[in-house]
């Protein structure tokens, strides 16, 4: 899972509810923050997911250098992006990797509609954009036969947060 940082919000929260609730196993959950730790970093590590912290803000090009060298290590089956920056990143991993993972874009977004805000118009445009341009995923033997989603508790059914 691939997220822009870990600092105190909606989707954040919706990560830990996440990591605390995945099946450890059925599911081998790593989370990597693109910015630093934040708030909840301390909390996922708590769980016992493993977390890495790219502090992309200050580095750039070494930050996704180590993206892809995590990616590379781990060979996900699929990888979730959360947020706009979240997904480019799970688009631009899932680019260089064979067999070619799963992508899961995850766009947590506020009451207002997202086609009021046009900065979230656009970074939705390059997510969907940007996922295009990955392979579809090839089965392997390491696949596993079911994906985790997240229900929003927001929208109300929150026996689904189960897994």
């Amino acid at each position: 899972m691939i997220i822009s940082g870990l600092s105190l919000g909606g989707a954040e929260g919706n990560l830990l509810k996440l990591v605390e609730r995945i099946d450890p196993e059925r599911f081998l959950p790593i989370v990597v923050s693109l910015s630093g730790a934040g708030l909840l970093a301390h909390e996922i590590r708590n769980t016992g997911v493993l977390l890495h912290e790219l502090r992309m803000e200050r580095r750039f090009l070494a930050s996704m250098r180590k993206l892809l060298q995590i990616s590379r290590q781990v060979r996900p089956d699929v990888i979730h992006g959360w947020m706009y920056h979240g997904n480019a990143a799970a688009s631009l991993a899932a680019m260089f990797l064979r067999p070619t993972p799963a992508v899961v874009h995850g766009i947590r977004a506020s009451p207002l509609a997202v086609d009021q805000i046009p900065v979230e118009v656009w970074g939705a445009a390059l997510s969907s954009r940007l996922s295009c341009l990955i392979q579809r995923p090839q089965r392997s033997e390491r696949s596993r036969s079911a994906v985790p989603v997240l229900q929003d508790p927001a929208a109300g059914d929150q026996q689904r947060l189960r897994y």
